[in-house]
């Protein structure tokens, strides 16, 4: 098999390698969707916000709400006085207050936090608990239909910029390494060994850049 031959292969399965990376990590990291927690619920439709068959958010009216967990199930409806909201739980819990944009907090009148959406009780084996709380920060986001996103775009612009650089460097590791210093040598070339390492560079730049297209970066971080 040629050299030509090897490159355009190799080529090819890199260009596949994007086309599948790129709507995955789309997929998982740049759909709408509210935080729970420490945990991503997907917007699936404009009354459901999902993180699996287990748990999951539905919007029963504008002002009603029913949240399914590992440990139950619970209604809830949200009131407006005035400028302020007031979350009724089916368990008879009940929260005033309102929601602080700046810091994504639900607030009391005096400014005191009384939800913080990163609160969740676990014990052990047990499934995870969460507070009535939290969910009243990812209510409000549903209620005014605010949802956000995992992940940010330019990673995925970040990820195709590395991934594009590790390739040409798999493929002209000579070239890329002597790109901007070729001047300084009568005979810019690499040994087998400098070639060598110059494509593991190139194969780790490619890995980095599958990590940040494909999503998991961001995956990891969560």
């Amino acid at each position: 098999m040629g050299e030509n031959t090897k490159k355009k292969l190799l080529l090819m399965g890199a260009v596949l390698i994007a086309v599948v990376s790129l709507p995955v990590g789309w997929y998982f990291t740049l759909r709408l969707g509210v935080y729970v927690g420490d945990d991503f619920y997907y917007k699936v439709s404009d009354r459901k916000y999902k993180k699996n068959r287990s748990n999951y958010i539905e919007r029963i009216s504008d002002n009603e709400f029913r949240l399914i967990s590992d440990t139950g199930e619970k209604a809830v409806s949200l009131k407006f006085h005035n400028d302020l909201a007031t979350f009724d739980f089916s368990d008879g819990k009940s929260y005033e207050g309102y929601f602080d944009e700046a810091t994504e907090t639900f607030r009391d009148e005096e400014g005191m936090i009384i939800g913080w959406d990163s609160i969740q009780i676990v014990g052990g084996n047990e499934p995870k608990r969460i507070s009535d709380r939290t969910y009243c920060v990812p209510l409000f986001q549903i209620y005014f239909d605010e949802g956000e996103t995992r992940g940010i775009w330019y990673l995925q612009v970040l990820g195709i910029i590395l991934y594009i650089l590790g390739i040409v460097t798999v493929l002209y590791p000579n070239e890329v390494h002597f790109f901007l210093i070729s001047w300084k040598y009568d005979y810019p070339e690499l040994s087998e060994s400098g070639l060598l390492m110059e494509r593991v560079g190139g194969i780790v730049e490619c890995l980095i850049g599958i990590v940040f297209m494909s999503g998991l970066v961001v995956l990891f971080m969560n």
